[in-house]
């Protein structure tokens, strides 16, 4: 398994490809971030829309020595924003990313199949993002489209992302090989986005389940850089090394 950082923020560094520099120097594998400009001030994604061939030539450039990248789409899966989802897919398979991922508000079979044909003309993989209705990621006329797995986000309301396969380990076992990425943080019942061991989440049981299901994607740390460190994202990496091994 590869460890990753989602680039928000890291300290105070804002700027993306600062970003970058920091998680090749402390040796992550992969890295993500988001397919629109941030919030100024607070955070920076690239904003895909509007960026000019040079600009997406220098990040192609930049995310070069990274095993793996994964980016994060700006808006939800609707039928109104399917037009600028596929434009995401088409931009991850320029930069080579092998993941796009996306939240999913309503769609129909006839999005999903569009997503699908424009992940496979671009040699990328869709993970939705879904703490219910995991069948959406399963279907067998989709297989670009898998699920990416938000360990803190199944863990909201005492777990209702997981309580019907019993255990966080049963839903990665019920998703098999369609569990394509794995965003990782801690929860503590209020706050998510936390340094691994900051709250409730049973890493030990996650790792094992990963490890037992064959997984050999990215757990990409999605810390909320008001809530971690530089210091704790390093320290994460560590302890998501340790388990994962």
């Amino acid at each position: 398994m590869l460890i990753g950082c989602m680039l928000w923020r890291i300290g105070e560094a804002l700027d993306l490809f600062e970003q970058i520099v920091w998680a090749r120097e402390h040796a992550f594998e992969a890295v993500a971030f988001w397919t629109c400009a941030g919030r100024a001030g607070e955070w920076q994604g690239f904003d895909a829309a509007r960026a000019t061939p040079a600009e997406t030539e220098r990040l192609r450039a930049a995310l070069g020595p990274f095993a793996c990248v994964e980016l994060h789409a700006a808006v939800a899966l609707t039928e109104g924003t399917l037009p600028e989802l596929l434009r995401a897919v088409a931009f991850a398979g320029e930069l080579g990313a092998a993941t796009v991922t996306l939240h999913i508000d309503e769609a129909g079979p006839g999005a999903l199949l569009a997503l699908h044909e424009a992940a496979e003309a671009a040699g990328v993989q869709i993970g939705l993002e879904l703490t219910r209705d995991y069948e959406l990621a399963m279907r067998e006329a989709t297989p670009r489209i898998g699920l990416t797995l938000d360990v803190g986000h199944v863990s909201f309301e005492g777990g209702a992302g997981y309580r019907e396969f019993g255990s966080m380990a049963g839903l990665i076992r019920h998703m098999g090989d369609r569990l394509i990425h794995v965003h990782a943080h801690d929860y503590d019942g209020e706050a998510d986005h936390l340094p691994i061991g900051a709250g409730r989440v049973d890493w030990g049981e996650i790792a094992g389940a990963l490890r037992e299901s064959g997984y050999s994607g990215v757990a990409c740390l999605e810390l909320n850089p008001d809530r971690a460190t530089p210091e704790q994202i390093l320290g994460s990496r560590d302890r998501l090394r340790e388990l994962l091994g």
